[in-house]
Parts: structure tokens; sequence; C-alpha cells
């Protein structure tokens, strides 16, 4: 039976040896293999493949600037032939040709089976993948593998990894229009927001992430969003001035982080969550005009007013809108959140 042959480098680390080699994707998804952990086979490593992650790298694959340049981790067969050369570290590794073989499989993935996979769904995409393999080696080396690649590496952090794209511009457009207002407003001397929004992991003091915002803004400036026509100096003109407003007419609770939710995310959350109402509000009453001024005119009338909730025993219960966290801190999961938005844009939607 006819071999592919295919060179290879030795990394020695320390009584050990792996070896570096690329292959062609089509061909490595052809002869390797997951086998995973389950009540029929309890001594497997890998977990079942996620055919919903698979298509998502599937679909990233057929971008123009995909690359994957980690390597995919193996551990090849008994049977596979691995041969010395004649040249220092280098060696050439003999597996089965899938085309003439039923038993083609000879290579368990330790690390990269939804990288693998995900060609299955790249639409025809094919390109050389860097594998490092072991070989043959004891079930309890293979599951030391598997454990410290799973367990030690480090994800990096959502922050500085939105930072990154938006600075080598690889942003969706829509993404990139906001993440443009949330610098703007981090940078603008007299926002509200100056300097308190955080875009690394190590930075301190701050009040809110910049996925956070990204998250909360976008409704607002992206496509279909109610200023998304507005350019991006307006956008950030309107921000600044609309959380000016809920600075100079809630101006103890934005000061007091101790003890107020107003600038925590619960707060962001609400008042991003009730902009497009507030901006509804400046159109009808304020001659379209969306200054700090109109603003502020709008969000004064929820000074002094109480909102009522309706709790798992169909009591109602009323908070007061003095963002304090006594009274409003302990309605802080998601679904209280849009519950007290509901209820505030209720609110503003019954006053004249």
């Amino acid at each position: 039976m006819a071999k592919i042959r295919i060179a290879a480098t030795v990394l020695k680390q320390k009584d050990k040896n792996l070896y570096l080699f690329k292959i062609n994707s089509a061909l490595l998804n052809r002869i390797a293999y997951v086998t995973p952990r389950s009540e029929e086979n309890p001594d497997e490593l890998q977990r079942v493949v996620s055919v919903t992650r698979a298509k998502e790298i599937g679909k990233w694959l057929q971008d123009e600037n995909s690359l994957l340049p980690n390597a995919i981790v193996v551990d090849l067969k008994q049977d596979v032939e691995i041969e010395p050369t004649g040249i220092q570290d280098q060696v050439t590794i003999s597996i089965p040709n899938p085309d003439e073989t039923t038993d083609c499989k000879i290579a368990y993935i330790l690390d990269g089976q939804h990288r693998v996979k995900g060609f299955d769904h790249s639409e025809g995409i094919e390109f050389d993948l860097a594998v490092v393999a072991v070989h043959n080696v004891t079930e309890s080396i293979r599951a030391k593998l598997f454990i410290d690649i799973n367990s030690k590496q480090v994800k990096v952090d959502e922050r500085l990894l939105l930072d990154l794209m938006a600075g080598t511009r690889i942003l969706a457009s829509d993404d990139e229009r906001v993440y443009e207002v949330i610098k703007g407003l981090d940078e603008e001397p007299s926002s509200a927001l100056h300097h308190k929004i955080q875009f690394l992991p190590e930075q301190k003091g701050k009040w809110i992430k910049n996925t956070n915002m990204l998250a909360l803004l976008k409704p607002h400036i992206g496509n279909g969003g109610v200023i998304y026509n507005k350019t991006t100096a307006q956008q950030i003109e309107i921000f600044n001035s609309y959380f000016n407003a809920f600075r100079g007419v809630f101006n103890e609770a934005w000061d007091d982080q101790k003890t107020s939710v107003l600038t925590k995310s619960m707060g962001f959350e609400i008042m991003s969550g009730i902009f497009r109402e507030v901006k509804q509000r400046c159109d009808l009453y304020e001659g379209r005009q969306l200054n700090k001024d109109s603003f502020t005119n709008q969000v004064s009338i929820l000074k002094d007013k109480t909102i009522t909730l309706k709790l798992k025993d169909n009591s109602i219960i009323e908070i007061p809108l003095n963002w304090t966290s006594n009274s409003m801190g302990q309605f802080s999961n998601k679904q209280w959140i849009r519950e007290i938005i509901k209820e505030i844009i209720n609110l503003l939607n019954s006053e004249a």
C-alpha cells in the first residue's frame, strides 16, 4: 500500500520527542479522529464536537484575512512510521494513503478538533496547517498533555481583544462606528464618562468595560438605530449630552458609587435601555434638539418618581428611582433590569 510521506522537524523536550510538520487541512481532516468521553468510552479525553462552533469557524475561514497560525496537537498511532533522514532533527513521517485504506484514522486530536472540523463547513476552503505530534505515547502522557493544554492556557481578555480589533481596523463597520463613539466619550474632557471607560484589564478605577458599552450603545448607533444617520462627532456629542443630563439631574447618585447603582453596570444598562424613548421625547417636546438642556428637561421627569414591580408571589413592590443600592441594587439581574426599563418607559410615555 502506498504511503504519504511528510517531512517533520524533531522538537526535543526533556526525554520526549515531538514532531512539527505542515499538512493540508483536507488531508488532516481525513486522518484525524476523536473519540469523545462518554459512558461507553470513560477513558477518552475529548468532548463531543459542537457542530455550532465548527460552523462558526467554517464561516470565519471563508473570510479573506482568516489565518490559523496555532498548531493542531495530535497523538500519532503506533503503526505510523517515523524514519530518520540522516539530517539532525529531521525525520520523515509515513502515513497510510486515505484513498487506499479503510483504516486511515491515525492521528488522535488532543487540541484543535473544532478548528479541523471547521473545514467541513468552509465551502471548500483549504490551506496548510501546523501540527505538533507525539507518537504512540502512554495514556497517562496523553491525558496530561490534554489537561495541560486545556487548563494552563489563559484566555485573552475580551477588553484587550476589542481594543486590538479597533486599533487594527478589523471590526465590522457598525462596531467600528460605535467604538469611535466610546473612545470619544472617554477622551472628551466635558464628558461625564471622561476616563471612566475600561479598555484594558489592568486599568483601575473605571466604571464600565468597553465591551459592555459596545453592547449598550450599538442598538442606538448601529444600523437601524435612532441616531444611526448622525455623524460620529454628532453621536459623541449626543451621548455626551445624554449622560451629562443624568449627572446633572441625579448628581448625588452619579458622584457616589459606593451607595448608588447609577454609574455601575446596572445604571448604564438602564440609561441606555431608555435612550430611544428619551430621544423621542426630545423630538416631540424639545424641537428635535438633542443637547444637554433638552435631555435634562426630559430626564428630570424621572426625578422623585416611583415604579412598581411584580414579584414572583404576585405581590407589588414600589421602587423609588433614587438609584440607591438599597432600593434598586436588589434587582440587578438581567430579568429585573428589563422589567425596570419597561416600567420607566411606561412612565415616560405616560407623561405629557
